[in-house]
């Protein structure tokens, strides 16, 4: 757990100092990640990093970018849906 505290203090601190050095800092970190990290605006993806493409299996951004979570889970899991909104509300949120 202290490196995901770690991690969000340093999106924090980039997070108020726009910096274009900063930027490309989370940028790296945000695709660079061997998680799935994605940002979903109103039930909808905004942003996948690679990993999650990968696991997605989308070959571009726009494969998924504006889907809704609920057009990406297999047949059988429609359980999950719930709980994935749930989480996408109790994420980090970023000013």
């Amino acid at each position: 757990m202290k490196s995901f505290d770690l991690l969000l203090n340093n999106f924090e601190t980039l997070n108020r100092t726009p910096d274009p050095v900063n930027t490309d800092i989370f940028k790296a970190i945000i695709e660079s990640s061997p998680n799935l990290m994605a940002i979903v605006q109103d039930g909808r993806f905004a942003f996948v990093n690679a990993c999650g493409l990968k696991m997605m299996k989308c070959k571009t951004p726009e494969e998924i970018i504006g889907k809704e979570i609920k057009e990406t889970v297999a047949h059988g899991y429609e359980t999950a849906i719930p709980y994935l909104n749930d989480a996408s509300h109790k994420s980090v949120h970023l000013k």
